[in-house]
Parts: C-alpha cells; sequence; structure tokens
C-alpha cells in the first residue's frame, strides 16, 4: 500500500456478468483456442521476461469504487501498450480490484461492464503479442474500507464462497485465451501486521489458493492447462520460503495431457529490498549494490549479496522442483531530487535483479504506478506513450540479456591528483554518475601530507576512458562550473571557470582546475606554489581529504 499512497496522493493533486462476452472477445476466443501453445517451465520463463506492471490503474480503488482513472493516471489505451512492448519488454501485470463491482446480493456477480473493460486492456495486449497477468488486487487489503478479500477476517465461510464464485466468473470469461494469458491468485495478501505470520491465518491463504486453482480449472477450456500463479503471505520470499505455513495447493484437476513430471503454477513474490532504498521517501538512502561509494547514502544490509542469496532459496525451495518464480513487483523510486545519482542507482538495482532472475529461473515485472518525478515508479508518461526513465529500462533489458539499442548515455567522472612527492595519482572514492540531464555532484579525494602538499594536478576525467574501458565519452558536449572546493574542512575560492569539458579533439571528458605545467592559471585561489602546489592556511594531517563540487549542463 504504501507505493500506492503516492499516485493516491498525485491524484488529490491532479485533482460483472462475467458470462456475457464481447464480439471482440468472440473472435479473441477463436483465435487463442486454436493457437494454445503448451509451454513448460523453461519455456514460459523464457517468453515472459522482462515484465511490467500496469499499476494504479484497474486497482484503483476510491471509496469502495474501482475506476482505472481514480488515481490521476489517465485511461488505458493500446498505443500506451504498444509502447512498452517497443521498449522491450515481453509481458504485463495488470492489476484488478472489484470491491462494489461485485454485487454481494446477487450471487457475487461481477459487473458485466468492468469485466469488458478488463477484457479489452487483456486484449490490447494479446494483439501485440505480449503475455498478460491478471488478479484480484486490492480487495485483500485491511487498509482500504470495503476490503473483503481478508485472511483475518471472521467469516471465513463466506470469504471462500465469495472468492471462488469471482474467480469462477473471471476464469470462464477468459477460458478460451490461449497461453499468453495467465492468472495471479491475489496480491500482497497478510492480515497487515508485518511481523512474524499468524498460523491461523495463512492457512487461510493456503485454503485461498487451493480454491482458486480447482475453481480455475473446472471451469475448463484452456484453464485445465493454463499457467496459475500463487502467492505466500504478503508476497515476502521469508515468509513463503522459511518454516512459517506456506503450503503448495495440489493440481489435481488439470490437463492429463500434461506430464506428471512438470507443473503449470507459479509461486509470486516481491523485492522491495530493504525498502529505505526502493520506497524509502526520507531521501537519506539513494545508493544501493557494490558500485555504491557513499556509505551515508546506502543501507546497513540488504545489498546484492543479499539478493543473490534470497534468490538462491527460491531456487532451491521452487524452481528446482518446477515451478517458476514470478517476482511480481520489483523497482525503486525517483530520488533525483535528494541526489542526483538516483537514477543510476535505480537502473543499477533493476539491472542485478533481472540478472539474478535470468540466472535462476524468475520472472521480473517491474511495478510502475504510472507516476514520475518525486518519489514516483514510472518509467512510462501514460500520457505522451514516452519513456521517462530510459536508464532504468536500459538496465531491464541487459539484465535480462537482451539486445536493444541503449535508450540514454551516462558518463562515470572522478576527481584525480598527481603529486611530485611520489609521483603518483589517486582518486576520488566515489563517482559522480552523469546523464544528459545534468546535476550537482560532490566527490571526495583522500591522500597523506607528502602527496597532497605536492600537487601537481587536479582534475575531473571520465573515469572509464581512464580504465581503457571506453576510447571516448558518450556526449559531444558538456559544460561544468565547479561551485566549491573544500580541503581539510577549510574552503578556497574558486575563479570563473564555466568552461566546456570535452576536448573536442580526443573527444574526452577532462576539466583541469590545477596543472603545474599548464600556462593557464589555477582556478582554485588561495594556493601556495613552489616546484608544485599546496593549500596555505590547512593544517595537514596523515590523511587529508579534498572535496569539489561541481554543476554539468548542456550535454549532448
Amino acid at each position: 500500500m504504501r507505493r500506492r499512497i503516492i499516485s493516491i496522493l498525485a491524484s488529490m493533486v491532479l485533482v460483472c456478468s462475467a458470462l456475457v462476452v464481447s464480439p471482440s472477445s468472440v473472435q479473441a476466443s477463436k483465435k487463442t483456442e486454436q493457437t494454445f501453445q503448451d509451454q513448460n517451465q523453461k519455456q514460459i520463463v523464457q517468453a515472459m521476461g522482462p515484465g511490467w506492471n500496469l499499476g494504479n490503474q484497474l486497482e484503483s480503488v476510491i471509496d469502495g469504487v474501482p475506476e482505472e482513472t481514480n488515481w490521476g493516471n489517465p485511461k488505458i489505451t493500446e498505443s500506451l501498450i504498444k509502447s512498452v512492448k517497443k521498449a522491450g519488454f515481453r509481458s504485463i501485470r495488470i492489476p484488478v480490484s472489484y470491491f462494489t463491482k461485485i454485487d454481494d446480493n446477487n450471487q457475487y456477480k461481477i459487473d458485466s461492464k468492468w469485466l469488458d473493460r478488463v477484457q479489452e486492456v487483456v486484449d490490447y495486449c494479446m494483439k501485440n503479442d505480449l503475455y498478460a497477468v491478471i488478479n484480484i488486487h486490492g480487495d485483500g487489503y485491511n487498509t482500504i474500507d470495503g476490503g473483503w478479500l481478508l485472511c483475518n477476517g471472521e467469516d471465513q465461510a463466506t470469504i471462500r464462497k465469495k472468492y471462488k464464485k469471482v474467480w469462477q466468473q473471471i476464469a470462464t470469461r477468459f477460458k478460451d485465451y490461449d497461453e499468453h494469458l495467465l492468472f495471479e491468485a491475489m496480491n500482497e495478501e497478510f492480515d497487515g501486521n508485518y511481523s512474524t505470520p499468524n498460523k491461523e491465518y495463512y492457512e487461510n491463504i493456503n485454503k485461498y489458493n487451493q480454491i482458486f486453482v480447482d475453481t480455475v480449472r473446472k471451469t475448463g477450456g484452456n484453464n485445465t492447462k493454463r499457467w496459475l500463479i500463487i502467492t505466500g503471505w504478503n508476497t515476502n520470499i521469508e515468509y513463503t520460503v522459511g518454516d512459517y505455513g506456506f503450503k503448495l495447493p495440489t493440481d489435481k484437476y488439470r490437463a492429463k495431457s500434461i506430464s506428471k513430471k512438470e507443473q503449470r503454477i507459479m509461486i509470486s513474490v516481491h523485492y522491495y529490498e530493504p525498502w529505505d532504498f526502493c520506497g524509502g521517501e526520507n531521501g537519506v538512502i539513494t545508493q544501493w549494490g557494490n558500485e555504491a561509494t557513499d556509505a551515508s547514502k546506502t543501507g546497513p544490509s540488504c545489498g546484492e549479496e543479499y539478493m543473490e542469496r534470497q534468490f538462491a532459496r527460491l531456487k532451491e525451495a521452487f524452481i528446482d522442483k518446477g515451478y517458476p518464480v514470478f517476482i511480481g513487483e520489483y523497482g525503486s523510486i525517483d530520488k533525483s531530487t535528494y541526489d542526483p545519482q538516483s537514477e543510476f542507482y535505480r537502473a543499477y538495482f533493476a539491472r542485478k535483479l533481472c540478472e539474478v532472475s535470468k540466472e535462476t529461473g524468475c520472472i521480473p515485472m517491474y511495478w510502475d504506478n504510472g507516476y514520475n518525478g518525486v518519489h514516483g515508479f514510472g518509467l512510462f508518461d501514460r500520457t505522451t506513450k514516452k519513456i521517462t526513465q530510459p536508464a532504468i529500462i536500459d538496465g531491464i533489458m541487459e539484465g535480462s540479456g537482451r539486445k536493444v539499442k541503449k535508450n540514454t548515455e551516462m558518463m562515470s567522472v572522478r576527481l584525480y591528483a598527481s603529486d611530485s612527492y611520489y609521483w603518483y595519482t589517486v582518486q576520488s572514492d566515489n563517482v559522480a554518475r552523469i546523464t544528459k540531464k545534468g546535476g550537482t555532484y560532490t566527490l571526495k579525494l583522500r591522500g597523506n601530507k607528502e602527496m597532497l602538499s605536492n600537487i601537481t594536478t587536479i582534475s575531473l576525467r571520465d573515469c572509464y576512458v581512464e580504465q581503457g574501458k571506453e576510447t571516448t565519452s558518450p556526449f559531444k558536449t558538456a559544460d561544468v562550473v565547479i561551485d566549491k572546493v573544500v580541503f581539510n574542512g577549510n574552503e578556497y575560492k574558486v575563479k570563473e571557470n564555466k568552461t566546456s569539458a570535452i576536448q573536442k579533439e580526443q573527444g574526452k571528458f577532462t576539466m583541469e582546475l590545477i596543472n603545474q605545467w599548464s600556462e593557464a592559471e589555477p582556478m582554485i585561489t588561495g594556493l601556495q606554489k613552489k616546484d608544485s602546489f599546496s593549500f596555505e592556511e590547512s593544517q595537514y594531517k596523515e590523511e587529508n581529504v579534498l572535496e569539489v563540487t561541481f554543476t554539468v549542463s548542456n550535454l549532448s
């Protein structure tokens, strides 16, 4: 719910007869019935990844009424779906809520117009050769008035009866659709407490999963062999893999043509670890993974090694036994207002998760709530249908092993200092990850007294070029202004210094603040020069710290 509140707040500012089939769906049914392809575990995983969530639309609810524009997003169009496919995604998860669209006084009949609209959006995916996943999404939330699929609800008999009726109608409506459609039983089902699961309530979730599998299979058609997705407690990996009460449902009503050695059930989990990086809105934790260069901006745990361990547990518990794992949601919010490198680390997180998913046999589905800007998860502008986060999409595609044309360029810059005592060069602890948007960055470099009191050069450089990973920088032009220079806590004035940092001849990003052999005056004032430079009025220590803050703009 926390990541959905973002769009609820944004929208405040911006202020089912299941058996009735539309003519278009009849046509689609005939086509899909003829072309259903039976896919085993390996085939379905390869076919579906990577995926994308059409979040905060068909599951958005206000006053118990689901409507696709409730939370500030525009109406879903096929052109949006085409943009998602063009970006390289192969599958779309379509969260769906029902609430008052279910008539409790009429055998739990679903509003036919609502189910028609769900089907219309599914058909957008089918027409564009994309896989689609539909579920019962927000109806299981304790935090929304009108939620009814509650594992901690008092009248479980009525809840189970209603749940069965609802899935019976959904499954019947779509029973002739081909393998491109999958059903997901529910979403983040738990009692609202983030502590150890209540065993009684967990058993209720297990019962819902069994009802879901049995009910869908009994509707016949392609549903007897369709891949179905079930979930454990709050789609939490620990509470699904660990000894907390999760039980796999039986699948005794599936098509007899499926080998007994194969499965047709997936396990759904979500990955937002650590939450301080993925969804925390205080702006403190903005970096993640082994590429993080500022410990103060990273969480205490849950980095790459943790991710790899969690996926290894999923592999041992389910994947190795024939059950693919469906990473129904993952992602991280935009924190570029706090850290200009936010885009890099969001892309890095997504790339790593997709890499690990590919290695272990999981299907990753990025959570996009349609909201761009501060704290948004959005990858696309749902009005213009344009990509808003090209670096993240590149990361997803690269991590998934997709060969696609890059949507963005990124440059990595470090601060370098050389001396005449050791004739050595040191580089900054951290890296400025610079995209076309530019921004303001601070780099920090450390050195001993002998080195930083005998400075020959201080410069900003593209470290990938310095390391030989690239021959030229990705941009042809880049304006740089040195905003501040601090040495051991003392700030030194900087001369007027706006300049292009791209060397036209070599195409390399380089900006020199000090160069002993250059005719140009140093940009930093207050330096003492003998054979080399040192910082006047600063007390040198065994370890000294140089910080340079600079702004990059007009990149092209």
